[in-house]
């Protein structure tokens, strides 16, 4: 079975000071980018290769285009900054995938239909606003392209104190972001997150809506309340498993709720 590709981190610029649009970023679970008077990339690429060599677009403009098309995967975290201040971070969904989108159009003035849709977890503002109350996360550059992949330790450090699951998945198999990114409204019940011992999610996972079984000692409640839950039914084990309120406990499956609308 080929191993997960590990998510990757991006940032993207929501606006300046006087044009700030973050708030269409999380009201809609979105992110977009310009200029996109051209059309779609993915069909109209020689365009923006003619812009390119007229000096219509610059360089880095068009690599940054062409990275957010082509680059951003299932599973990837997205950090929304403003000006040096990441006001929020986002997880991209499986679908849908990139669109060009002209209700975006003109965005106070700006062409910026390239979009993505991004499910950000407003949960997380308040420890966002505490990691940076001495100084904001991209403080130490002086300039910070509009979208790029960020690698700076400044910047993940942070972050991974602020949520321990980022962590794990920027530096392990995301198993859990796969799965939630294959059912981001959890309908399909994957993952199916499963509480077994006392404890308090933090980060990205504080929003999640598990399974509690903790303080069940009767293995048959404990059973029949599992099932319940699970709703789609298991397979049969081949033998009976021990019970972790009565054993040490081996693992546990975790999961993330998202949140807002869901368009792009």
């Amino acid at each position: 079975m080929a191993r997960q590709a590990k998510p990757q981190v991006w940032q993207i610029a929501a606006g300046e000071s006087r044009r700030d649009y973050s708030d269409i970023f999380l009201r809609n679970d979105v992110m977009f980018l310009g200029p996109g008077q051209l059309g779609n990339f993915k069909d109209r690429r020689r365009f923006y290769e003619a812009a390119l060599r007229r000096g219509e677009i610059r360089k880095s403009r068009f690599d940054q285009i062409q990275s957010f098309v082509q680059n951003v995967r299932p599973g990837d975290f997205v950090l929304l900054r403003c000006w040096h201040r990441v006001k929020a971070i986002g997880l991209v969904p499986r679908t849908p995938p990139y669109v060009w989108s002209d209700r975006y159009e003109d965005v106070y003035g700006w062409d910026l239909q390239h979009s993505r849709r991004v499910i950000w977890q407003h949960h997380l503002a308040k420890e966002l606003e505490e990691i940076q109350k001495e100084q904001n996360l991209f403080d130490h550059m002086k300039q910070v392209p509009t979208f790029t992949r960020v690698h700076s330790e400044k910047v993940l450090g942070p972050v991974a104190v602020l949520s321990p699951s980022f962590l794990e998945a920027v530096n392990c198999q995301p198993e859990w972001a796969a799965a939630f990114v294959d059912d981001p409204t959890g309908d399909e019940r994957k993952p199916i997150p499963i509480r077994v011992q006392a404890c308090e999610p933090r980060g990205l996972l504080k929003g999640i809506v598990y399974l509690d079984l903790v303080g069940i000692t009767d293995v048959h409640l404990a059973a029949a309340r599992l099932l319940q839950g699970v709703r789609f039914g298991r397979a049969k084990a081949h033998a009976e498993p021990s019970f972790p309120g009565c054993s040490a406990i081996r693992g546990v499956s975790l999961g993330a709720e998202q949140r807002g609308n869901r368009h792009a």
